[in-house]
């Protein structure tokens, strides 16, 4: 019986030795990540921005379509390897996002993603053009609503709101 008891005891604490302690990682889901568009047909302007000279970064906006509640604001996303992330990585949620982004505005935007204006929830109030014309830029904006998550990357479609044009005149005289 001493021996039953003995082998018994070894058998448990052998099986305790097998098991191992495993840290299970958080899956957050798909990190937010960007693309962009500018297209060259929609502006009459230099080619300060087209597809082949996307900006290096722009700021980024996001609320929930249901509910119209901020998600995040004034957020920096910067290109690298061919898409667009933040220095603070967003998740996507489970419901989908309104997005909305900007380039070369020189005012921190009023963002109510309840507003009434159905593409634009957001006015550049105080926004002034540079006096010295070598300092003017483009300015861009992109609307992207109701995307759901997918593969974790939306693409954003910008426009030009105010295009710098320059006018050269030759002349004989």
């Amino acid at each position: 019986m001493k021996k039953h008891l003995v082998l018994g005891a070894l058998a448990v604490l052998s099986l305790a030795a097998c098991t191992k302690s495993e840290v299970v990682e958080l899956n957050k889901g798909n990190e937010i990540s960007l693309t962009a568009v500018t297209g060259k047909n929609l502006t009459k302007a230099v080619d300060g921005y087209c597809n082949s000279s996307l900006p290096s970064d722009f700021q980024v906006w996001a609320s929930t379509t249901t509910g119209k509640k901020v998600y995040f604001k004034n957020e920096t996303y910067t290109l690298s390897s061919g898409t667009y992330k933040s220095s603070t990585a967003h998740y996507w949620p489970a419901e989908h996002l309104d997005f909305f982004a900007a380039k070369n505005h020189n005012v921190t935007p009023d963002f109510d993603p309840s507003g009434s204006a159905p593409d634009a929830p957001f006015t550049f109030t105080g926004y002034t053009v540079n006096s010295d014309v070598s300092a003017q830029t483009d300015f861009i904006y992109a609307v992207n609503k109701d995307v759901e998550k997918g593969s974790g990357t939306a693409t954003l479609n910008f426009r030009h709101a105010l295009s710098q044009i320059e006018f050269k005149a030759k002349n004989s005289n």
